[in-house]
């Protein structure tokens, strides 16, 4: 048979077992919706523009004119022709032999300054403005970016002389077939490549920039200069950055510590510019927010040397979503996502990409760069705050959850998208979609009166009954043990006021004396 103690003890372990429970479930990590993931995340997911620009020289085109006045003269006195049959057939000897024509006007040099860039994405780390990115895209070799401003300046110059030589015979009623126009912008090709020449450094600028346009309110941040603290080589080699830029009370991403396996549920966020400058989407900056996309992780497989490895994914990425982050279904950055997988396509001469086959950094790479430099992650309390606000917009609690995005606001009103949450929130309110927030507070402070009650009653209550029974004595003993007290007391006190001391020496004095035996005082 069970002791009842034993059974005491038994339904306290089983209450508190419950209790702790109860209370530990309700903040215990778990698997977070892939809509709240997409949602605590999307400010913190920044689009990073970098620019380059430099100037260039070269000189003006110029048509050789003894050589070309030669030919004329040759051709027109061989075969009779119209003034347009001859221009054509000037124009058509300078397409096929532009080396004999067309030459450089060394008294004329031109300059152009031009700028061009590339697009990726990034993500906050510390709520002091510290990014995480790809280095590939905000780092370009020295001798490839000189390469780079030259073909830019190149296209565009020849772009420019060809608009202006069509326009120019235009004018005369002449057109340029297809085949012509092609030749054209060949012949101004092999002039700029052999003359143009790179004038200036070029200079690289890096920008981030957090949320959207909202209409009436403008850009929620956007823009700010950023400095690369530390960069690794783009792949094969640790394709990560570290930027830096001046701001505070900015939202955060939460890096993973947990161990990656295949087959785990993952999701990508990044502005792919597919998606993000698609000529069929209005062309505004409101269009300009992160695209969520989902899959799981494939494989692992060795970079480089095989010293370390990157995660296989088969997550739908493309250019542009290089740098973002990927997340495992807790909504903690994993891994960066860097590159994507192609084949040589042999009829077009061109590269394809391949989806399906995509490739992310680990988290655990980018600990190492944020590591030397002293850089810890950490999530801003206005980020927890959001998370919350979230929470609640998700559970439908809207009037809490604009009071929530409110308080957010008032703390930092460039925290990107609160604005337009809280205008959610109004909206789904006036629809009359509010659900009232259950008093979770009364139900906690409840059940722990119980739960003190409860070991009040188990624990505390029989050990007091265990205790060595007090005697308690009775009335008539109490009485008469307090009349003896009395009687001590007065008797003492009567000893105490019949003896008598001598006035004079303080001699203690017999009954009935009436001298001080000491002294000889006369006794009063």
């Amino acid at each position: 048979m069970i002791k009842q103690s034993s059974l005491r003890i038994y339904s306290v372990v089983t209450f508190i077992s419950l209790t702790i429970f109860f209370f530990s479930s309700c903040g215990s990590e778990k698997k977070v919706d892939p809509g709240k993931i997409a949602e605590y995340n999307k400010p913190a997911v920044v689009y990073i523009e970098t620019y380059w620009k430099g100037k260039v020289s070269f000189p003006e085109v110029q048509i050789n004119q003894d050589a070309l006045t030669r030919y004329a003269r040759m051709i027109y006195s061989s075969r009779r022709m119209t003034e347009e049959q001859l221009i054509m057939e000037l124009i058509n000897e300078i397409l096929n032999r532009p080396e004999l024509y067309v030459v450089p006007n060394p008294n004329v040099m031109k300059e152009k300054e031009v700028m061009s860039g590339a697009s990726g994405s990034g993500w906050v780390i510390t709520p002091d403005g510290y990014v995480v990115t790809n280095a590939h895209v905000v780092k370009v070799d020295d001798d490839e970016l000189k390469q780079m401003i030259i073909m830019q300046a190149f296209q565009e110059q020849i772009n420019e002389d060809i608009q202006v030589t069509i326009g120019d015979l235009q004018q005369m009623g002449l057109t340029l077939t297809d085949e012509q126009r092609q030749k054209l912008a060949n012949v101004y090709a092999s002039f700029y490549a052999r003359y143009m020449t790179l004038l200036t450094k070029p200079v690289i600028q890096t920008f981030v920039n957090l949320g959207a346009a909202i209409p009436g309110y403008g850009n929620v941040q956007k823009g700010y200069p950023a400095e690369i603290k530390k960069s690794g080589e783009p792949a094969p080699g640790k394709d990560v950055a570290i930027l830096k830029i001046n701001a505070n009370n900015l939202p955060t991403v939460t890096l993973s510590d947990e161990k990656v396996k295949i087959q785990d549920r993952v999701i990508a966020m990044g502005y792919p510019g597919v998606a993000t400058f698609n000529p069929m989407l209005t062309q505004d900056q409101s269009n300009i927010v992160p695209t969520t996309t989902a899959g799981t992780i494939s494989a692992f497989k060795k970079m480089g040397t095989g010293a370390w490895e990157v995660y296989q994914h088969d997550v739908a990425i493309t250019h542009g979503n290089s740098g973002g982050p990927l997340f495992n279904e807790k909504g903690e950055v994993i891994g960066i996502n860097t590159f994507g997988s192609g084949k040589y396509n042999s009829q077009t001469g061109s590269w394809e990409e391949v989806q399906g086959f995509n490739f992310a950094i680990p988290a655990t790479i980018v600990k190492e760069f944020l590591n030397e430099l002293n850089v810890k992650p950490e999530q801003g309390k206005l980020t927890q705050m959001y998370h919350e606000a979230i929470d609640l917009f998700f559970e439908d609690h809207f009037e809490a959850a604009k009071d929530k995005f409110k308080e957010i606001y008032d703390a930092s009103s460039a925290f990107p998208y609160v604005q337009e949450m809280k205008e959610k929130c109004v909206a789904e309110i006036n629809a009359g979609r509010n659900v009232a927030m259950f008093p979770y507070t009364y139900v906690f402070a409840g059940a722990a009166v119980v739960l003190i009650g409860l070991l009040f009653v188990l624990v505390v209550l029989p050990k007091m009954k265990k205790q060595p029974a007090v005697v308690i004595p009775s009335v008539t003993s109490v009485k008469t043990t307090v009349e003896e007290e009395v009687k001590k007391i007065s008797e003492s006190t009567t000893t105490s006021s019949s003896t008598k001391f001598c006035t004079n020496c303080g001699e203690k004095l017999q009954s009935g004396a009436k001298f001080c035996p000491s002294c000889g005082t006369k006794v009063m």
